[in-house]
């Protein structure tokens, strides 16, 4: 009698079923394997670099050995270094020509520079002391210090001056007919200079800047984006 169809289809599944726990345990093995490779993994690279670092090492302690053959060498062929008695110097009192001992001069001539060197201090710190420009063209005589309008002043009786103002903090230059710097620096307030041959004048912020040409209206600068030179021509034949 032939086998039915739920006889056939539970063999199937059986067989199936089978198929599937050989393959399961398969992959449990191997995963039992790779666990225990994972954890001799570090042992392995340990030994791994153990072997590269061998020569290495080896090559060291001869570098060292052989230093200490030429150290050894070297000094048995150099002679051992001379010892030299201390010299002790004779004591002796002064004479009368030894009235000041030789460190005295050195010791005079240092505080004869302090000295210098502060009284040249108190004469910059003195009031009304006036600071002449040292620095390279372009700074003023009087860097790092804002001008005030305390800081402008009349001009003396009989000779032409221009009176330069600004309405707000503006760096100004001002230059004579030699092209000597007579001011550089931030300006707030006014300031007046001797005309003498002729005046230049320009200014980081042309709009902020009024000049006063010897009692004439009072005129701007130039606009806010005018940053050239200004010229100030000398007084004519008939004035001061």
């Amino acid at each position: 009698m032939p086998d039915s169809p739920d006889t056939d289809s539970a063999e199937a599944d059986r067989l199936h079923q089978e198929a599937l726990e050989e393959e399961l345990e398969a992959a449990r093995r191997k995963r039992e394997t790779y666990q225990m490779l994972l954890k001799e993994l570090p042992e392995v690279f340990e030994g791994k670099f153990r072997e590269r670092i061998r020569p290495l090492q080896q090559r060291n302690d001869q570098l060292i050995e052989e230093g200490q053959v030429l150290r050894e060498q070297i000094r048995r062929v150099l002679p051992p270094p001379a010892r030299e008695p201390a010299a002790i110097a004779p004591s002796r009192e002064p004479a009368v020509g030894d009235a000041w001992p030789r460190s005295m001069p050195a010791a005079m001539a240092l505080v004869a520079l302090l000295a210098l060197g502060g009284l040249a201090l108190l004469l910059q710190l003195a009031p009304g002391a006036k600071l002449r420009p040292a620095g390279p063209a372009g700074q003023g005589p009087f860097a790092g210090r804002k001008e005030s309008a305390a800081s402008a002043t009349g001009s003396a009786d009989g000779v032409a001056s221009v009176a330069v103002r600004t309405t707000g903090t503006s760096w100004v230059e001002v230059r004579d007919g030699n092209n000597r710097i007579l001011f550089s620096n931030e300006l707030k307030g006014a300031r007046r200079f001797p005309l003498g041959q002729g005046l230049r004048i320009r200014s980081g912020r042309a709009d902020l800047v009024r000049i006063q040409v010897d009692g004439q209206p009072e005129r701007p600068l130039g606009p806010i984006d005018f940053v050239d030179w200004t010229r100030v021509p000398p007084a004519g034949p008939g004035q001061p």
